[in-house]
């Protein structure tokens, strides 16, 4: 009977094969296809296109052929079970290549602690935990330091070096440029060699192997995987080695993340099984999965028990907040239907946190699923972040905000508004605006998703000359930061109002959401598409190719209404755009009184807009630069560097459309020179540390002096007691403006000086030495009083965080207390209580006359 029921689950999976080539399409197309309809056929693509890398880790690894093959059997079988939630599908390689890194690792690792509990030798202990004798010991410890890379440096390394694929496919599968993936994978190899040099091994020729030898997957290996995802459905899962090596590794791998006491509530033991359907998840009776893929074919009562909110028993975690929040596990389970109200199976689940703060480092999605063939989904023990409320007169209760929201193929992705979270029991007397949206402890959490008819955007994006533009990138509902790269960007993205207004349901989570869906590249014919949006909807876009264009911005409505200040596109709409490409500029410098070229000159075109490239540069030994500017009227500003003595120069230039080129030459006019120079009258020495100002003869307004026309530094003269300063010619007369430390000064002005084009003026001042201030007896300084007033201010103001205190504030005319007498009374008070001082002055200063004052708070607890 179980022979009949193993043929019967193989010839299921063999007939999937038969569904049709698969190769053409890319890892996640074949991945989309494997979890929404659990096509056998695409799974054994990706075993044949990934295998090598995977079987390669396996074999440096591990000794034993046996150890091996489970290994590379129970990367596979986690592929399975993580086939619905992954969030980088174009890049699976490499998330493969990290999962054959762990489970290889745990293979070895429990190779070694098997053959201890078999009391074997230490050397034969030693020839389980090597790496393969005909490999270079280098090898696993080059895939320790890979496993180590940052996940954006790690993505070449695996698709370029390890797959074999060139810059431009792993650009192409990655969504980068080919420069982005040379520099990656530049760094990535510089790290590497100085990792490895630290651990005293030489790095090159390390490098060198990964490029030259892959590991072919023999076709019975490729059979042997698909046999035990097969027989999993027939209860032999529990005694398969390679399913329990993918459990221990999934273990780990769940601790590592989320610690070991919320291991409390998740199961171990999810078993494959193979279904009317095709290959899917299923539960054992004795755990519950993170993610239920399909329940359709579960009895009521237990989909009902199962699905229930299980009991918080994991302990909320305190992290770093604005003012501290606690994690707490949720579990929140609800449907994906179509706007008729039919079930969507296959659909992606993604919770994101939609609290206004977030711990620094923490991940805003919370958890993701796939729904099931009755479109259910349900994600257990969600890490909520639950913030602490400020303190404020009003109370405010804690609370865990998040946003639950979906997308699947042909259908447009949608958001359900923002729920809260707050642990504690429900107030009696709470008034809920709309159910759902506020779940208090004990409560179950709830969230349908409704996924409409998608709307679609395409166009043209083409230069002035009528050319395509290539790689312009459109992003639409959120746009990525050039300068932060690893950051946030801008958003908007919301549900329109045919009115003209806009509908509160914000999409907070829009960031979270796969690229494909929210943004598109340009072809080699300048055409795009971006599909899968929702209709009805306000967008922020951008079009945008490089640094020298200027970037398109509008903000669009997938909406057949016409609405005040955005550009409605229909369901179907098209977005063009024509870049006007910037002119090349061509500057030369010179020095005008002697023709020579200015080198290092850096040149500025200043217009009305801000350039984000090709607006500045620095001339090169001829003087020479080129700007890249477009169309408009500048002034190119013209800055000699620090030690050449000519003058800041502007020029007015404009840059029309009837030329692609245009040229300009530019002179710098010689600038006067002065040396300031600062002595001791008495002994001669020279003073660093003076400063100066100066007026004209045109004007009495003091000026501050600087080395350079081009900056401003408020220089001081130096350790040789000069200060060197660039100026424009004129009449100038300079005054000291300030001292060195222990002098006055005997020469405050110089005589008006001429300062003429490229020639040195220089002046002499002399300062004193300051005599000792005598010592007296004087009334205490102001400041005095106001230091011990702020220190008893600062004691009392402690008080608040102990009850609360009584506050008074007093009136009272400053020139008729002596300052002497007030300082000794407030000396003689204790500053961690509240002074009587409404009291404390009338009998102190009864010359004073009557106070005036204000009592805040009369209440004070006992003992304070």
């Amino acid at each position: 009977m179980a022979n009949s029921r193993d043929d019967k689950l193989l010839g299921q999976i063999e007939r999937l094969f038969d569904r049709g080539a698969v190769a053409s399409l890319s890892d996640e197309q074949i991945l989309e296809r494997f979890a929404i309809h659990h096509d056998g056929a695409a799974f054994r693509a990706l075993v044949a296109r990934h295998g090598s890398t995977v079987l390669a880790v396996c074999r440096r690894f591990l000794r034993d052929p046996n150890d091996v093959e489970d290994a590379f059997q129970a990367t596979f079988v986690i592929l399975v079970r993580k086939a619905g939630g992954l969030r980088d599908r174009e890049a699976l390689g490499p998330w493969l290549y990290g999962v054959a890194y762990r489970v290889a690792s745990r293979a070895r690792a429990d190779a070694v602690r098997r053959r201890r509990r078999e009391s074997v030798d230490e050397e034969a202990i030693a020839l389980v935990s090597a790496p393969d004798p005909g490999l270079p010991e280098l090898r696993w410890l080059l895939d320790e330091e890979i496993a180590r890379l940052p996940h954006k440096l790690r993505l070449p390394v695996v698709l370029c070096l390890m797959e074999g694929q060139t810059y431009d496919e792993a650009a192409n599968q990655l969504r980068w440029t080919s420069s982005m993936v040379r520099g990656r994978l530049a760094e990535a190899r510089s790290r590497l060699r100085e990792r490895l040099i630290r651990r005293g091994e030489a790095p090159f020729a390390v490098l060198a192997w990964i490029e030259f030898e892959p590991s072919p997957v023999a076709p019975g290996l490729i059979d042997a995987a698909l046999s035990v995802v097969a027989h999993a459905g027939s209860g032999k899962a529990a005694t398969s080695s390679a399913v329990a090596l993918a459990n221990r590794t999934m273990r780990s791998w769940i601790m590592s993340r989320i610690g070991t006491a919320a291991l409390v509530m998740v199961g171990a033991g999810v078993a494959l099984g193979v279904g009317a359907m095709g290959l899917r998840l299923v539960a054992q009776d004795r755990e519950k999965p993170m993610i239920v893929l399909a329940q359709a074919d579960r009895p009521a009562q237990e989909r009902e028990k199962a699905d229930a909110p299980p009991v918080p028993v994991v302990a909320p975690k305190r992290v770093g907040g604005a003012m501290g929040s606690e994690i707490h596990p949720v579990t929140i389970e609800g449907r994906a239907l179509d706007q008729d109200g039919r079930p969507v199976a296959g659909a992606s689940i993604m919770v994101t946190n939609a609290n206004r703060s977030r711990p620094g480092g923490s991940d805003k999605v919370l958890g993701r699923c796939v729904s099931g063939l009755d479109g259910r989904f349900v994600l257990r023990d969600l890490p909520l972040p639950v913030l602490q409320p400020d303190p404020s007169p009003i109370p405010k209760p804690a609370e865990g905000r998040f946003e639950v929201a979906g997308w699947a193929p042909g259908l447009a992705f949608a958001w359900h508004k923002i729920q809260s979270y707050r642990p504690s029991p429900r107030p009696a007397d709470f008034k809920e605006t709309e159910p759902g949206l506020v779940i208090y402890t004990g409560e179950p959490i709830h969230a349908d998703l409704v996924l409409g008819p998608p709307a679609r955007i395409h166009g043209r994006i083409i230069d002035d000359q009528g050319l395509p533009v290539v790689g312009a990138k459109v992003q639409v509902g959120y746009i990525d930061d050039p300068r932060r790269p690893d950051g946030s960007g801008m958003w908007n993205c919301r549900l329109a109002d045919p009115a003209g207004g806009d509908v509160p349901r914000e999409f907070t989570g829009i960031d979270s959401l796969p690229e494909s869906r929210r943004s598109a590249q340009t072809d080699a014919d300048g055409r795009y598409v971006i599909d899968g949006l929702p209709r009805e909807a306000q967008l922020l876009s951008l079009i945008d190719q490089d640094l020298t264009l200027e970037p398109h911005s509008p903000t669009i409505a997938t909406s057949t209404t016409k609405l005040e200040g955005v550009r409605s596109l229909g369901y179907d709409g098209e977005l063009n755009h024509e870049f006007i490409r910037p002119r090349t500029v061509r500057v030369r410098v010179t020095l005008a009184d002697s023709g020579q070229p200015a080198p290092k000159v850096t040149v500025l075109a200043q217009g009305a807009k801000m350039q984000r490239a090709g607006a500045i540069g620095t001339t090169d030994a001829e003087g020479r630069m080129t700007l890249a500017l477009p169309l408009g009227s500048y002034t190119l500003r013209l800055e000699p560097p620090f030690g050449l003595s000519y003058l800041l120069s502007e020029q007015s230039f404009e840059v029309k459309g009837d030329a692609r080129e245009s040229s300009v030459d530019i002179s710098l006019d010689p600038a006067a020179v002065v040396v300031l120079k600062a002595v001791d009258a008495d002994s001669g020495e020279v003073l660093a540390g003076a400063g100066f100002e100066f007026v004209t003869d045109t004007s009495a307004d003091r000026k501050a002096l600087h080395s350079q026309t081009v900056f401003v530094d408020h220089p001081t003269t130096d350790q040789a007691g000069n200060l060197r300063a660039v100026m424009v010619p004129g009449r100038r007369q300079f005054l000291v403006s300030q001292v060195p430390e222990g002098y006055e000064p005997l020469t405050k002005a110089s005589p008006m000086l001429i300062l003429k084009p490229s020639e040195t003026a220089t002046t002499r001042f002399e300062f004193k030495k300051r005599p000792e201030p005598v010592a007296k007896d004087q009334e205490p300084e102001q400041d005095q009083v106001g230091q011990r007033l702020r220190t008893i201010w600062q004691a009392q103001s402690q008080l608040i965080q102990r009850g609360r205190m009584r506050a008074r504030r007093i009136y009272q005319s400053g020139d008729s207390i002596p300052l002497d007498r007030l300082q000794q009374l407030l000396e003689s008070l204790d500053p961690d209580k509240v002074p009587p001082l409404l009291e404390l002055i009338p009998k102190t200063f009864p010359e004073a006359g009557p106070s005036h004052g204000l009592t805040l708070n009369s209440s004070l607890p006992k003992g304070k």
